[in-house]
Formats: C-alpha cells, structure tokens, sequence
C-alpha cells in the first residue's frame, strides 16, 4: 500500500513538473492521518494515509492525495495564518489546486476547500488510480491491540501550546506531559 501511495505521490510531482515538494508516506492505523493543517511543508513533511482515508475508493484516495499537493505547493515557503492553523483554503490555494487539475469551490467556513477530481484529470492518473485499486485488493489494515476496560476515568488530559509560528494545540495526558519537553516540529 506504501509502495502505491509513494508512486502515486511521485506521479502527482512529475506531472506539477516538481513544484509539489516531495513528502514520505506513512500508513497509520484508525483515523489519524493527516488533514489540512496537519503537515508542515518544511524540511522531510510526512503524509499519514489513516485506515479511514484508505477505506475508500482508488479515486477518492489519489482525490485526497492531490488536495494535500495543493496544499504542498501553495504552503511550501510561506507560513499559513495563525488564525486557522493552515486549515483555510486561500487564494494562493485555490490557484496551487487548479494548476494542479482540480475544480476548486469554496466550502463554508474554509474557503476554497471543496475539490474535485474532474474526468480529464483522473484519466491522466489512471495507472495511479490502477495501482492504488490492485494495493487495496491484497491490502490488510494495520491491527492495533485493543484497549483494555478497566472501569476507571480515562488518564487526565492536559492541553499545551507550542512556541512555533502559528502555535499548535496539542492534548496529552498529564504524566506525558510530566515527563518534560515535547518537540514539535
């Protein structure tokens, strides 16, 4: 499944003629993969493909891979507004997603966050969309051991906010945090 998300990763930067950054791929159990905001278009970004994202149709994933390029191309060199986190689709947004094929419209709330993959589009990545099809059909999700019940209140949580620009929330559970620094990159 790694092996068909990175090709098709490789596709999406070979057609943007390398204005798409380069970016490693990670498959993570349960719905924890990245979303807009989550990666940071710096030095070594990594894109988490979650079992929920990986449940859905080749199109839909090869749609999800091409919104996070967009998001690469048009983030890359510049700092998304504190306010949102990176999470609203601007105009530099709209533009990096349209060069790269998609219909952008806007969505409630985020801007130019609605794509689209048009017909014209998904036909150019066919033999992308292929492979991430014959990945899926041998594909297994990761198992995660399953979380014991003990009756008690879960582990208290504490919410922390880095230093970077724009600064990030994060929420641990208070003997994380208790262990000293976090780094976040």
């Amino acid at each position: 499944m790694t092996d068909a998300l990175t090709q098709a990763w490789a596709d999406i930067q070979k057609r943007s003629k390398n204005t798409v950054p380069r970016a490693a791929i990670a498959v993570t159990p349960g719905k924890s993969g990245s979303t807009c905001g989550s990666v940071t278009w710096t030095d070594d970004p990594v894109l988490l493909a979650d079992t929920a994202t990986l449940g859905k149709a080749p199109l839909e994933i090869l749609s999800w891979l091409l919104h996070l390029a967009a998001h690469g191309k048009a983030d890359t060199g510049r700092k998304p507004s504190q306010s949102s986190e990176g999470r609203y689709h601007d105009a530099a947004y709209k533009a990096a997603a349209e060069s790269l094929g998609l219909e952008v419209t806007t969505g409630p709330g985020s801007g130019w966050s609605r794509t689209t993959v048009p017909k014209e589009l998904a036909d150019r990545y066919l033999p992308a969309i292929e492979r991430l099809r014959a990945a899926l059909q041998t594909w297994e999700p990761p198992v995660t051991p399953a979380r014991e019940v003990q009756g008690k209140r879960p582990p208290n949580q504490t919410v922390a906010w880095c230093s970077c620009d724009p600064p990030r929330r994060i929420r641990v559970t208070t003997s994380t945090f208790d262990l000293g620094t976090i780094r976040c990159d």
